[in-house]
């Protein structure tokens, strides 16, 4: 059985290869950069990993010298070393990158999780099945900038660039374990590091969501975009039933950083049918940002 099913949305808006080069003076052998980290999320978040790093995650860096936060296509201090999380820091994978000689220190941008292909202007797709953890983590792109210092252990701030979907069927009498839910969204974006920019692009793809029976909710993570007024885009499977969502009331608004919060009222029964079922959502922040930390 398809039903369509009508949104009413209140949305409000929460606020590879190592390469260290002299660049004017010799690295000091001995001093190898390691980062201590942080990431601030909201309390509602999916598992552990959406507050930290776990062992064995793998991010990108780049240094910069006498740049002021530019990066280069290539021929940066260092280009794309790769960083893992383990004992609680980030230590490099093989070569880490050494402060140079002098007192001017680095400049740093960080990019989880870790690519070969990663750079200043970068593609990202997050999965479309994203109902395993894995699946969900590695569509998570964090972005971290430190300016220049001379510490060997600086702290890496990261931030959540995409966005959030959260949905939660809200009823006592129901389980939401039993609900599988899709989102029919954009699924790549075009990344400028430098400019702290993500812009949605391409087609639309159907993202399997993860549910979390701690917080008894299902999670997605999206690129930031826009959901057009009567454009169906949220999908679920219940009890044998096929439903499809659209809002009606205003354009739906994902912005990076941001979580944007579902709860679904209960569908009632009527004669082995489901009615309509009304939403109600906001948006409302994935984590604190300090400003000051990021360029």
């Amino acid at each position: 059985m398809k039903q369509t099913i009508y949104i009413l949305l209140s949305t409000i808006l929460i606020a590879g290869i190592s390469c260290s080069k002299d660049d004017g003076g010799e690295p000091i052998q001995g001093k190898g950069v390691t980062f201590s980290k942080q990431l601030k999320s909201f309390g509602n978040s999916y598992k552990n990993f959406d507050k930290d790093f776990e062992l064995g995650d793998e991010i990108s860096v780049f240094a910069l010298k006498n740049q002021n936060g530019q990066i280069y296509d290539v021929n940066n201090y260092a280009d794309n070393v790769r960083y893992v999380y383990r004992m609680g820091s980030f230590v490099a994978q093989n070569n880490p990158i050494y402060l140079p000689s002098g007192n001017n220190g680095l400049e740093y941008y960080a990019i989880f999780p870790y690519s070969s292909r990663a750079g200043n202007n970068m593609s990202f797709s997050v999965l479309t099945d994203q109902s395993t953890s894995n699946g969900y983590k590695l569509s998570d792109l964090r972005t971290a900038y430190i300016s220049q210092t001379n510490s060997t252990t600086p702290n890496l701030y990261f931030y959540h660039s995409l966005s959030q979907v959260c949905i939660k069927v809200d009823s006592k009498d129901v389980r939401n374990k039993d609900f599988v839910f899709y989102l029919n969204v954009k699924t790549q974006v075009n990344v400028d590091v430098e400019s702290d920019t993500y812009k949605a692009t391409g087609h639309s793809n159907l993202v399997k969501m993860i549910y979390d029976s701690n917080t008894d909710c299902h999670y997605a993570i999206i690129p930031p975009q826009t959901i057009s007024k009567n454009d169906i885009y949220i999908f679920f499977d219940y009890n044998g039933g096929e439903f499809n969502c659209e809002p009606f009331t205003m354009d739906d608004i994902f912005t990076q950083g941001s979580q944007y919060y579902i709860p679904i009222a209960p569908p009632e029964v009527d004669g082995g049918s489901y009615r309509r079922v009304v939403f109600d959502g906001q948006i409302r922040p994935w984590e604190d940002v300090d400003v000051t930390s990021v360029k």
